[in-house]
């Protein structure tokens, strides 16, 4: 399951985290968390499987 983020709930996450997108690019950036987030919750499922 691959979570998408829409711009605005990317902008909110990044500015509640410090994000500068003077310096770094919103799209970049909200592409990334669904990456990230879809590789840690596949980790946590194939760790879970092996308990």
């Amino acid at each position: 399951m691959k979570k998408q983020f829409t711009q605005e709930e990317a902008r909110e996450i990044g500015e509640n985290i410090g994000v500068d997108f003077g310096v770094y690019d919103l799209e970049e950036f909200r592409m990334g968390l669904g990456v990230e987030i879809y590789t840690r919750l596949e980790r946590m499922e194939k760790e879970a499987e092996g308990e």
